[in-house]
């Protein structure tokens, strides 16, 4: 099977509670985008899913008779009125060590297909803490780091002066 075929293969019903929360502890990315696979047995059944409580996206499940998938469809919805018939979401700028991945359901069996957790480039290298800023906490986070790859703005490495030069440089907030 492809590797999209894997990631819809899975099935982890609610069984008629109104949400499944999937929990992934040690992620290692600052920021990431979260790609959640869903389905039923049967269309138009409506849910939602988000990651570490951000905006919810609306879907209704596409599937044919028989629990055959039609071809990946995004959903993009950012309301149930608006919701379309789609098989994933993609759930962008999550942050944090642990994801709380959380498919919601206004109707029994919607399944909880599968998920990728992909690492976004950083817009803002120097935003060591991933608040979206350059400021005191990432200074401080560089000067600890000293010497060692945990700081490296610069991608040689190690944490030296061209990183305190270039953090020091991109102070503010993050564009």
């Amino acid at each position: 099977a492809s590797d999209t075929d894997r990631m819809r293969r899975g099935y982890l019903d609610s069984n008629t509670l109104s949400q499944i929360d999937v929990i992934v502890a040690n992620v290692p990315y600052k920021r990431y985008s979260v790609v959640v696979y869903f389905g039923a047995d049967g269309p138009d059944r409506a849910g939602s899913v988000l990651a570490n409580g951000s905006a919810e996206v609306f879907f209704k499940t596409d599937a044919l008779p028989g629990s055959i998938f039609n071809p990946l469809v995004q959903a993009t919805a950012t309301s149930a009125a608006t919701a379309v018939r789609s098989s994933f979401a993609v759930i962008s700028g999550v942050t944090g060590p642990t994801c709380t991945i959380s498919l919601k359901e206004n109707g029994p069996n919607i399944g909880f297909n599968g998920f990728q957790i992909i690492e976004e480039a950083s817009a803002c290298p120097a935003d060591l803490d991933g608040d979206g800023a350059v400021s005191a906490s990432d200074l401080s986070a560089l000067l600890g780091s000293w010497g060692s790859a945990g700081g490296d703005i610069d991608g040689d490495g190690t944490t030296s002066a061209s990183d305190l030069s270039a953090l020091l440089g991109a102070w503010g907030a993050c564009e």
